[in-house]
């Protein structure tokens, strides 16, 4: 909003009647100023990093979305934090994977399993002031979710790791457990409710090249009783085509200068598709 503020002539006559030199000074007078308001009705202010900019006075917390660049000062000036970070998995309108497949996203590549290997107690900053680390937070902004079902899909099941962040000291964490154990039970779950989830797809590289003559492929799925459909002619799965049980290993032949393309998709049992995974050999 600083930009908007640079043109309006009526913030720059504001500014040169208060002796205020640029927009991060204007930034702080206006957020202490709100501060003042907000703290004679016996509220607490919290605001994102930016709050700090300008000099800003007052008691307030501050929700850290930028990470080490800007939770040094905020905890040296003892302001209790919430962790929200936008390169660690915790902005859910980021994609869940890289495919063109996903619905219109903020863009990135962050599954469940970002948000689950998410330590926000990493580094000798934050152990040495957790007493102000208040928790975490997932952020999902709606711009491009009109509906339920679409919210729906972009927090479920990575909302599953923020949780066990959140509650699970990393020394205890482990994601091949979680994987193993407790995913495909919440998984289970959702299918049974109706959740519109993501589905994980069967194969974790969603696109991937290999070369020789003999390939041993094992097809899995983290979601209980889901088939798994695939093809071996470069065309998209369905539910007609080639079914594969779970931990099923096929073996597929390659002769010298042939090119065999296998897609693969995950049906639940309500019906939920995983996004279509591929393995490119080559003879």
């Amino acid at each position: 909003f600083k930009g908007f503020w640079e043109k309006s002539p009526h913030v720059i006559a504001f500014m040169q009647r208060n002796n205020i030199k640029d927009m991060k000074a204007l930034q702080g007078y206006f957020i202490s100023r709100l501060h003042k308001i907000v703290e004679s009705k016996k509220k607490k202010m919290i605001g994102w990093d930016e709050i700090l900019e300008g000099n800003t006075n007052g008691e307030f917390s501050v929700m850290n979305r930028f990470d080490e660049r800007t939770l040094d000062e905020q905890l040296s000036k003892k302001h209790p934090v919430i962790l929200a970070s936008s390169k660690y998995g915790l902005y859910f309108d980021y994609a869940q994977s890289s495919s063109k497949q996903e619905p219109i996203n903020h863009g990135g590549n962050y599954p469940w399993s970002s948000s689950y290997q998410y330590n926000p107690l990493n580094d000798e900053t934050t152990m040495n002031r957790k007493d102000l680390i208040r928790g975490v937070e997932g952020c999902i902004w709606t711009e491009h979710i009109y509906h339920i079902s679409k919210l729906q899909y972009m927090i479920l099941p990575r909302i599953l790791g923020l949780a066990e962040t959140g509650w699970t000291s990393s020394c205890q964490k482990n994601v091949e457990t979680f994987k193993i154990e407790r995913l495909p039970y919440q998984l289970a779950y959702f299918d049974r409710k109706g959740y519109n989830y993501w589905v994980p797809p069967v194969f974790e590289t969603l696109e991937s090249t290999e070369t020789g003559h003999s390939f041993n492929i094992t097809f899995d799925t983290a979601v209980p009783d889901a088939a798994i459909y695939f093809t071996l002619n470069g065309k998209d799965p369905t539910d007609a085509d080639l079914l594969a049980k779970p931990s099923q290993t096929i073996k597929i032949m390659v002769p010298k200068g042939k090119v065999v393309m296998l897609k693969a998709i995950v049906i639940t049992s309500s019906g939920r598709r995983s996004i279509i995974s591929s393995k490119k050999f080559i003879g």
